[in-house]
């Protein structure tokens, strides 16, 4: 496969005069296409939502020549504040998983959501990881808003409890999420974070982000909040 991959982050709402409009569309669209098909199981009343998306600060999107490879979704909270209800996201978070962040000095985090790569871009396809890739991405994306960590599901991509604790994250339990999904709960300390051990995948890290076209930042400079 041909490979010439890039990096876009964007806000998950959209506004008529963005210039993210089509970028935003690809990424909408692969969204629901993905995660409708997991949550809207059948014998069951229809579980997926929009504001899965829409409600999201960053996107951040991996693409190879305008086909999406990898996506994930991410919002910073802040956990000295009430957290908002219709944030569904954060349910599983609440009690001894939030305490344990606490504990440990989080309070300015990146959530890391919906993590997701297309199946035509796995590591038997490719020989970069990029699972591996959008995460350490996402990393940088914490480190560039100066916060002191992130938590989040690592779900979507086989072993991923393994994968995010090889660079740094614990485990705050288990639980199912509003849709009935068993999920792990982990996050990491910003100064213990690592980067994988996988040189192919940290090469491709670096090149996309050098490059990464931020829509966020545009947002802000226009007086929109990212």
């Amino acid at each position: 496969m041909e490979r010439n991959f890039s990096l876009s982050i964007y806000p998950g709402r959209i506004y008529p005069w963005d210039e993210h409009q089509q970028t935003h569309d690809r990424g909408y669209s692969y969204f629901k296409n993905t995660w409708e098909r997991i949550f809207n199981r059948p014998n069951r009343p229809p579980q997926y939502s929009a504001m899965g998306f829409f409600r999201q600060d960053y996107v951040i999107q991996i693409e190879n020549d305008g086909v999406i490879a990898a996506q994930s979704m991410a919002t910073h909270y802040d956990l000295d504040r009430l957290i908002i209800p219709d944030h569904p996201f954060f349910e599983c978070w609440q009690g001894e998983p939030l305490a344990q962040m606490k504990s440990e000095g989080l309070r300015q985090v990146l959530s890391l959501e919906y993590t997701s790569v297309a199946r035509e871009f796995s590591p038997r396809m490719i020989d970069a990881h990029l699972y591996k890739t959008i995460m350490d991405c996402s990393v940088k994306l914490m480190r560039s808003l100066d916060l002191d960590g992130v938590f989040g599901h690592p779900r979507r991509v086989t072993k991923t409890t393994d994968l995010v604790e090889e660079i740094g994250f614990k485990k705050a339990g288990s639980q199912k999420d509003k849709y009935g999904v068993s999920v792990d709960l982990t996050y990491a300390v910003a100064s213990e974070l690592t980067r994988y051990n996988d040189l192919p995948s940290m090469r491709l890290s670096d090149e996309i982000w050098n490059t990464r076209i931020d829509f966020t930042k545009r947002s802000e400079r226009m007086g929109v909040a990212a």
